[in-house]
This record gives C-alpha cells, structure tokens and sequence, in this order.
C-alpha cells in the first residue's frame, strides 16, 4: 500500500473519531447545510434533532441579542411551545459566542457555542433545557 493511502485512510480515521467524541460530549460541531433555514446573524434552535421541528427545517426559535424568556415565544409556523423544547441548535451570529441557560433571565448557566458552530442532537442536561440564551454582548 502506498504511503498516500495510508496517510489518507488515518486522516479518515481520526476525523472520525474527533467526530464521534464531539457528539458524545455535546461539543458543537461545525456548521452545516441542514441549517440554511436560520439567517446570518441570529442564534436558531429547533425542537426536534438535525435542526427541523416536526419535519421542517422552517419552524424554527431565533434571536439576534437575546431571548430572556423561551416560554413566551413557539416555533414559527407550529403551535409548539419553544421553552425547555430545544433539541438542537445553531449559532449563526456574526461574531459573537452565545450563551445558553436552564433557567429565565440567564440562570442557570447550561453551555456556551461559538459563532458558526451547530449541534444537532442536544443530550443530557443541554437537551429540552433551554429557557434563556444571550449573546456575548448582551449577556
């Protein structure tokens, strides 16, 4: 086997690995096409995995600064209550890192996720949590 291929199917093989440690840990991941629905500059989450609620990719939560109250808001287009619902998110922001809480009015600090980074499957404590989130600048 030539060295190429096996540089090659390491390179692959690490990838995968790197890939399947960020899912396990709830680490963001970088963004990808199954978020085109959330516009630049906002935060979008969705109640349901791979960024869709109930089957569509539309029916989204977002902000530009800040939501201090995701009770008081649904999914657009769908009678879904978007408070403690989240299943995954995207952070579609133009610079900044957003914050996400457990709680009203940034309490209850649950994770940060960077400018551009997605999660598409929210787990464990991070999963159908979500009550407040903030970006940088207003947090």
């Amino acid at each position: 086997m030539r060295r190429s291929n096996v540089k090659k199917k390491l390179a692959r093989g690490f990838t995968a690995a790197a890939i399947g440690i960020a899912a396990t840990f709830g680490i963001a991941a970088p963004a990808s096409a199954a978020n085109g629905n959330c516009p630049s500059s906002y935060l979008c989450t969705w109640k349901d995995s791979l960024s869709v609620t109930d089957g569509s990719g539309s029916a989204l939560q977002l902000f530009q600064q800040h939501i201090s109250n995701y009770n008081n808001y649904k999914y657009l287009g769908t009678n879904y209550n978007a408070g403690n619902s989240a299943t995954s998110i995207f952070n579609n922001g133009i610079t900044e890192t957003a914050y996400m809480y457990a709680s009203t009015s940034k309490r209850g600090f649950l994770f940060s996720i960077p400018k551009g980074s997605w999660n598409y499957f929210l787990s464990g404590s991070h999963g159908d949590n979500i009550e407040s989130g903030y970006f940088a600048s207003f947090n």
